[in-house]
């Protein structure tokens, strides 16, 4: 019983608790296990960094709660748009971090971005809400020689670029 408590403790630290996908002090464990397998399947994956830009917005028009909501809703969106090998975590209250793995190159990263970004297209409904959700993406590709705080930094930049450029 100890035991189990002790795990379950322990695996609630690295969950997000609004959306029980895995949070920021997870992530250098889940890249590191990127990193091995892209090592054994001599394939890159990448690290997309999924920053929604009008969370402010949503929370001045919608209230704490619809925005809660439609935060968890967009988590299941995301989820739901990747394949099963691509790990979606909650990194902070605005982003998501996903890691696709398994990409053929470098290229197929903007392909994983890019149904990310079709899961924003359609308002997400909440509670009798239609909440419009923008957001933005940067991307970091590595490999097996990737350092997992370079490519969580890369990854950081470049959503703030475009963020700033609008793209």
């Amino acid at each position: 019983r100890r035991r189990r408590q002790a795990v379950e403790q322990s695996s609630g630290s690295v969950a997000d608790e609004q959306t029980g996908l895995p949070n920021q002090r997870a992530l250098p464990v889940l890249i590191g296990s990127a990193l091995r397998r892209s090592g054994s399947h001599d394939a890159p994956f990448a690290l997309l960094r999924c920053t929604v830009t009008n969370l402010d917005e949503i929370e001045r028009s919608h209230g704490s709660e619809v925005t809660r909501a439609a935060m968890g809703a967009l988590s299941e969106r995301l989820v739901q748009r990747l394949r099963s090998a691509d790990t979606v975590t909650r990194t902070s209250t605005d982003a998501f971090t996903v890691i696709a793995e398994d990409l053929g190159d470098a290229q197929d990263a903007a392909g994983v971005a890019y149904r990310l970004l079709a899961s924003v297209v359609e308002d997400v409904m909440v509670f009798d809400h239609a909440v419009a959700v923008e957001m933005v993406i940067g991307i970091a590709v590595g490999d097996s020689a990737a350092v997992p705080d370079a490519l969580i930094r890369d990854a950081s930049r470049a959503s703030i670029d475009a963020r700033s450029d609008g793209v």
